[in-house]
């Protein structure tokens, strides 16, 4: 997929399809990088609070994770 002459994603590079998140998050930085996304950038601040060390995943055991998944619909 391209915009303009850049290109934000490239199936066989990056590894089939992206998320729609990561997707708009591109087209966005190459048309409009200060635009915010709303939702879409509210799990990006969240993820930046946490320490390095350490995933928002980690403090889950696989069931709740599991769980997520359901709710939000990723397999």
């Amino acid at each position: 997929m391209t915009v303009g002459e850049k290109e934000v994603w490239d199936r066989k590079v990056n590894g089939g399809f992206p998320e729609i998140k990561v997707l708009k998050q591109r087209i966005r930085d190459e048309i409009a990088p200060d635009l915010n996304l709303g939702h879409s950038d509210k799990v990006d601040k969240l993820e930046d609070n946490v320490n390095d060390n350490e995933s928002i995943t980690d403090e889950m055991d696989d069931d709740q994770a599991a769980d997520m998944r359901t709710y939000f619909g990723v397999l």
